[in-house]
């Protein structure tokens, strides 16, 4: 039934619900995560985030950028 519809859909909708699909999955990993740091802020949970998908050396570098930006 799904492989009907997607036939039968555009490009541009097929790419507009991958593109929800992958807002929805990254909201709940965050979500996920949040759950499991209590009182974390909003850039500690998006930075473990960070972690979890692109490695600490990545995330270490961003962790600089922010704090320079703030310096």
């Amino acid at each position: 039934m799904l492989d009907e519809r997607a036939r039968r859909m555009t490009m541009a909708e097929r790419l507009a619900l991958a593109s929800d699909l992958t807002d929805f999955v990254v909201a709940q990993s965050r979500a996920a995560i949040a759950a499991t740091m209590p009182g974390a802020s909003e850039q500690e949970v998006n930075l473990r985030w960070c972690e979890i998908h692109y490695g600490v050396e990545f995330t270490d570098r961003v962790r600089r950028f922010l704090a320079s930006r703030t310096s």
